[in-house]
């Protein structure tokens, strides 16, 4: 059966997610994490690209980003097949990294965004890897928060946006929102937006 064609249009946001083949770890150490969010800032400017949130997990990875049009699959096999390349390289490996396919799903309202942003940044405690988004070393949360330096990329603001003018408590509404038991904002849920289709390339 023949791929549909992806939906792209200027300013679309999508959340991207590839996985390890047959649920394999795609990072081994902090250092494999680290050379994979530095490759994605490389990359991001290449393809006019915007990021909005990430999760690294141990045998998958998440990102939100906002693509211009037909961007992101390019963006997502130069970034996976180069890291793969390094990985591979790096641990004497010949074998595949990353399932030859990633997932991208099309954020078509707010309220969908919102909840697929509160999924991604809470990914490592549903997993049972930490207790709190607080703990979670690598998420975007606590750059988005200020508790260490935002990287470049990273496009804190117009995260805190959604959740109102003032910097101070939209950090606040956005900690809630993320960190609280129940969300903040009145509509997203903690589940994966499976409902709304995937779009896979």
């Amino acid at each position: 059966m023949p791929r549909g064609p992806r939906v792209d249009f200027p300013g679309a946001v999508h959340h991207v997610y590839a996985r390890g083949i047959e649920k394999r770890p795609i990072y081994l150490d902090d250092a494999d994490r680290k050379s994979f969010l530095d490759r994605i800032g490389k990359n991001l400017p290449k393809w006019g690209m915007r990021c909005l949130a990430w999760s690294l997990m141990p045998n998958h990875w998440h990102g939100i980003f906002r693509c211009p049009p037909s961007g992101l699959s390019e963006f997502m096999q130069r970034l996976n097949h180069r890291y793969a390349l390094r990985f591979d390289r790096r641990w004497g490996r010949t074998a595949h990294v990353f399932d030859n396919r990633f997932g991208a799903v099309l954020q078509q309202t707010e309220e969908q965004f919102l909840t697929t942003l509160r999924y991604v940044m809470r990914n490592p405690v549903t997993a049972g890897i930490c207790s709190s988004p607080f703990d979670a070393r690598w998420t975007s949360f606590p750059a988005t928060i200020g508790i260490v330096p935002a990287p470049e990329y990273l496009r804190t603001r117009e995260i805190l946006e959604h959740f109102g003018d003032d910097p101070v408590h939209a950090r606040e509404r956005f900690i809630a929102f993320v960190a609280g038991d129940s969300p903040a904002v009145e509509g997203p849920s903690s589940e994966p937006p499976t409902a709304w289709g995937t779009i896979a390339a």
